[in-house]
């Protein structure tokens, strides 16, 4: 049964999301602050947890930075009332997987914490370098050396996106092949954290990241790397 460490400061909320997980087979543990809920992330070992921004003491970005900073790596689904892009990103960076703007519903919350569990759980493929126009990425250590020689740090699903459009260059990666190989959402999942995280991946490999010469986007189906 899986275990899901809910950290929600609402009564009425949280109390609903308990019910929700329960009534869907999870094991679940409910926190009200952000300390409590950083504690309970280092000693309860969840499967995932579901964490609001806005919590007392300890805001939520506070708790998963502090959380993977200590080799936590556990995937975290953020809610926020912020629908703003801004906030959103910005749980990315601090180490989120995933974000659900309030309100929604318990059927896309269950989705998408099952959707989290499932990529956890898929075993890594064995990874050598992938050299590609020039480009050497080193999967395992996370890194890529551009053709200048320069060193660049990836994100995991900084990497897990470049190794698949440096698998078939030239070739369109549509969206949703990555969505659901990367973050194991299928069907009709709408998102822009892929374009967030190649977004990111410009900005670390173009000369000129707001006119890319290397990761090119096809309008309305996905990315295709440029090089051979």
């Amino acid at each position: 049964m899986p275990f899901v460490l809910v950290v929600e400061d609402d009564p009425a909320l949280g109390a609903g999301l308990e019910e929700c997980f329960r009534r869907e087979h999870f094991d679940v543990h409910l926190e009200r602050d952000g300390a409590e809920g950083l504690a309970a992330a280092r000693d309860r070992a969840p499967d995932c947890i579901v964490l609001d921004v806005m919590l007392p003491g300890m805001n939520g970005f506070d708790v998963v930075r502090t959380f993977r900073a200590g080799g936590g790596a556990a995937p975290v689904l953020f809610l926020t009332a912020r629908a703003e892009e801004a906030d959103r990103i910005l749980g990315l960076e601090m180490g989120g997987d995933d974000y659900l703007v309030k309100p929604f519903s318990n059927r896309e919350l269950i989705a998408r914490v099952r959707a989290l569990l499932r990529r956890a759980r898929r075993p890594e493929e064995p990874a050598g370098q992938i050299a590609c126009a020039g480009f050497v990425l080193e999967p395992e250590a996370g890194v890529l050396t551009l053709p200048c020689g320069r060193v660049v740090e990836l994100a995991r699903y900084e990497t897990e996106i470049l190794r698949r459009l440096f698998a078939t260059p030239g070739k369109v990666v549509p969206r949703s092949r990555l969505l659901d190989e990367i973050w194991g959402w299928g069907g009709e999942t709408t998102t822009r954290v892929v374009d967030f995280h190649v977004g990111n991946l410009r900005r670390k490999v173009e000369s000129d990241p707001a006119r890319p010469t290397h990761i090119l986007t096809a309008h309305g189906r996905g990315y295709r790397w440029a090089g051979g």
